[in-house]
């Protein structure tokens, strides 16, 4: 097959410049609004003998997740917890920013009764439903939605978790507790007793009873419930300078330190501080750089720990009683089930009874350094000088 070839001529022009109305007309025509960034958030709550949790994931438009977890320390019914999750997802989204929120919930009761296509009839749910149109009523846009359980697993496991008291190893998760339901507009007060006026009177205005012995002991417990009028420190450098002198000065305390006739009282301190810097070194395992993390454990190691010179914990030399450890709350021990419900009357009486332990404390440690002393002795050889024997004197060289 044959082909002819023709030629054409190709003109080159330059090009003309674009009017400003014609570029703005593009501008409008191609640029779209950008849609405001969702939020997903999967809520869900649980409630069983051992109380109530709720479980919060929120999902960011940029696909990164944010977890909570939060206990509630009331009983509740499960359709109280789950109406909990989602007041606490709303939160949770509000504190991040988020305008415009989708909330997951596996409840299909809970979301039909905000959406509105079921009735509620019980005067609590009532509350959960004004208090979640209030809540909401800062977002632009929002809407719940129902989702099997299979895709709510994450919120599922840690509502178990908050609910059970459980220990939460990983620092994704952001733990909190609830002492009252979020319908609970009338917090109960706390009813002062007897023995907390005088102290409270001390401490706000400073005013004591008449009776001297009675003032005494008000000063001694004034400091357990207050900032303290006194601290006193060894003479260590992190103890002084501008900044802790002006602090103290803000705080209205008086800041001491031990005089040097005392060497014991810096021996005291030297001592704590020996102890606590070896737990810290045992637990660190050569990570000195997570000290600040350790430091609390180690803390309350050292004052729920009895000593050996006073048989009694630091901790219940001040406050009259043992500390309930974290363990006991989610398993009850005999201590707990045998305490008496009265907690005020009874505190009442271990802070009356607190002046007398320490007595005893006291007792226990001049025991305990007179059998020091006794068995320091034994390996003591005894020589008896008569006047006029001759002793041999050394005398140091300068």
């Amino acid at each position: 097959m044959d082909c002819e070839l023709g030629e054409y001529d190709i003109e080159y022009k330059p090009r003309a410049a674009i009017k400003a109305q014609a570029l703005t007309d593009f501008l409008i025509e191609m640029i779209q609004p950008m849609e405001k960034e969702v939020w997903r958030v999967f809520v869900n709550g649980a409630s069983n003998l051992s109380g109530c949790g709720v479980g919060v994931v929120l999902i960011a438009p940029s696909e990164e997740k944010i977890k909570l977890a939060l206990r509630i320390d009331s009983r509740v019914t499960n359709n109280e917890a789950k109406y909990e999750a989602v007041l606490a997802g709303l939160q949770a989204a509000q504190e991040v920013g988020a305008s415009r929120v989708i909330i997951y919930s596996g409840s299909q009761l809970i979301t039909q009764q905000i959406k509105g296509m079921y009735e509620a009839n019980n005067e609590k749910m009532l509350k959960y439903l004004g208090l979640i149109t209030a809540r909401a009523a800062s977002l632009t846009d929002w809407i719940i939605e129902q989702i099997p359980r299979e895709e709510n697993a994450e919120a599922d496991t840690l509502a178990k978790v908050a609910a059970s008291m459980s220990d939460i190893s990983t620092r994704e998760v952001l733990c909190f507790t609830q002492l009252l339901l979020s319908i609970d507009e009338e917090i109960p007060s706390i009813q002062k007793s007897a023995w907390m006026i005088p102290i409270i009177e001390y401490i706000i205005h400073e005013k004591l009873p008449e009776d001297r012995a009675q003032a005494a002991k008000i000063r001694k417990q004034a400091p357990r419930y207050g900032i303290p009028r006194r601290l006193i420190s060894d003479n260590g450098r992190q103890f002084q300078g501008k900044k802790i002198t002006s602090w103290w000065q803000e705080m209205k305390s008086i800041q001491s330190f031990t005089s040097v006739a005392y060497p014991q009282a810096n021996g005291q301190s030297e001592v704590t501080n020996r102890i606590i810097v070896q737990a810290l070194k045992a637990r660190l395992y050569g990570k000195d750089k997570n000290w600040v993390e350790e430091l609390s454990s180690i803390l309350w190691a050292y004052r729920t720990t009895p000593r050996s010179s006073t048989q009694e914990t630091p901790y219940s030399l001040v406050y009259g009683s043992e500390a309930v450890l974290p363990v006991e709350i989610g398993q009850s021990s005999i201590r707990i089930e045998s305490y008496p419900s009265n907690n005020d009357q009874s505190r009442a009486i271990e802070l009356d009874l607190v002046e007398e332990k320490r007595d005893q404390a006291a007792i226990r440690v001049e025991a305990y350094r007179s059998r020091v002393m006794k068995s320091y002795n034994k390996r003591v050889w005894p020589r008896n000088f008569q006047v006029g024997d001759l002793v041999m004197k050394k005398i140091a060289g300068r």
